[in-house]
């Protein structure tokens, strides 16, 4: 195949043979290449200045240059323009409806946090002008906003102005569920909705003792009676621990060793209190597991060992899987063993 390294054009006054100069590889021809690639070629007559002419007579002139120091130039896209369109977000939801819910940050509005819903055709505004949602937990901020997944699109939000919680259905005004202390030294972040007890349970941090050093705890806030009721030593006193006299059926439990979320003493607490008073509990622990199995051997295994400890504690039938069971203290005799 011909290819085509280069196009020449001589001075008008130069030879026709060599003003249709072309420089090809050595193996092609002037007829080949033009009939592979419908070249043309310029008449020896016409100049290059005319050419330039011909082509400049559609077109404005050009406007001369002017070289302007760095930064004096002046341009349509102005600083204000740049900083007042540049909407951040914060944090995405969907109500009960389907619907997007958003949080923007609005430089406009000197960096205001509004909640947004979609609407029909635009956009529709939660949050009114008094309130912005954000909030000072962890000092970097944290999750400020949660709506439940429920029928009555409740959400709750942290107000910046004095960080308190406030509940808000979307189509009415806040309400605040935390006590008022006076300035924003207590805030809350990384909440969650627990529809069965109708409470709302988040971080909190308090800095009136020390706003350089908060004391961080979990609480939960009940939203009917809009007051705050638990802390972190109510959950401690609510621990299954402390209700092993209540429990009545058989369990099974599996532990990561490396769990920080629930630390394997937990486990082996709850095992030990059951297996003395009677009931038939099992415990199984995996190495290098963490709060949720990730080896699919030990997946596979906690899966098996389920269905075998319900077949014979539960259910009383064998397995289809030939799986062998494992101990189930109180329960299996030492024969079986």
């Amino acid at each position: 195949m011909a290819v085509l390294t280069s196009l020449t054009r001589f001075p008008s006054s130069s030879s026709s043979s060599n003003a249709r100069r072309l420089f090809l590889s050595p193996s092609s021809s002037s007829s080949s290449i033009k009939q592979r690639f419908n070249l043309f070629f310029f008449k020896p007559s016409r100049s290059f200045a005319s050419m330039s002419s011909f082509s400049s007579s559609s077109s404005p002139p050009l406007q001369e240059k002017i070289t302007a120091p760095y930064g004096s130039w002046k341009s349509p896209i102005t600083a204000d323009i740049v900083s007042g369109s540049s909407k951040r977000l914060g944090g995405t939801a969907v109500d009960s409806r389907g619907r997007l819910v958003w949080l923007e940050s609005r430089p406009n509005e000197s960096g205001r946090g509004v909640l947004v819903v979609e609407g029909e055709k635009e956009p529709i505004d939660i949050t009114p002008k008094e309130f912005a949602v954000r909030t000072l937990t962890q000092e970097y901020g944290g999750g400020a906003f949660r709506i439940s997944s429920s029928d009555d699109d409740l959400l709750v939000f942290s107000n910046y102005k004095d960080q308190r919680l406030y509940k808000q259905h979307i189509d009415s005004p806040p309400k605040p569920i935390t006590p008022d202390y006076g300035s924003p030294a207590v805030t809350y972040a990384d909440g969650v909705f627990d529809a069965r007890f109708h409470r709302y349970i988040t971080v909190r941090e308090d800095g009136r003792q020390d706003t350089s050093n908060p004391i961080t705890t979990i609480v939960e806030v009940n939203l009917s009676a809009e007051t705050l009721e638990g802390e972190e030593k109510d959950f401690y006193e609510r621990s299954p621990i402390n209700f092993v006299d209540r429990f009545s059926c058989p369990i099974i439990l599996f532990q990561g060793l490396e769990d920080k979320v629930v630390t394997p003493d937990q486990s082996r607490k709850i095992y030990q209190a059951l297996k003395e008073k009677g009931l038939p509990v099992a415990l199984v622990e995996y190495e290098g597991e963490q709060h949720g199995f990730r080896k699919a051997e030990n997946i596979k295994y906690t899966l098996e060992q389920q269905m075998v400890f319900f077949a014979r504690v539960v259910g009383g039938f064998q397995v289809a899987d030939d799986i062998s069971p494992l101990k189930i203290d109180n329960f299996d005799t030492s024969s079986d063993a």
